[in-house]
């Protein structure tokens, strides 16, 4: 598992085995906890973890997205102002 708890003198702490540094759960540091808000944030961040790793890698956006025409077409003459190759 990535996130598991250790106690410091402020509390409990989920830590980030990945960074090596207390985990931040939507951008705070999840520290000076008590047990079982910390046990709760470290299933959580773990099920998180878990799926991301799961999960099917993303594709770049469509070749619209890029402007267009910046694309080789097998076509023999463009069929759209759009298609023509960029100069």
């Amino acid at each position: 598992m990535r996130y598991e708890l250790r106690l410091f003198d402020n509390g409990w702490v989920v830590w980030d085995f990945e960074t090596n540094a207390p985990a931040a759960l939507e951008g705070k540091l999840q520290e000076g906890l008590g047990i079982g808000a910390a046990d709760d944030a470290a299933v959580l961040m773990n099920e998180i973890d878990r799926i991301n790793k799961n999960s099917p890698p993303s594709f770049p956006p469509p070749e619209e997205d890029f402007g267009g025409g910046d694309i080789c077409s097998l076509e023999a003459a463009p069929s759209t102002e759009d298609d023509k190759p960029l100069e």
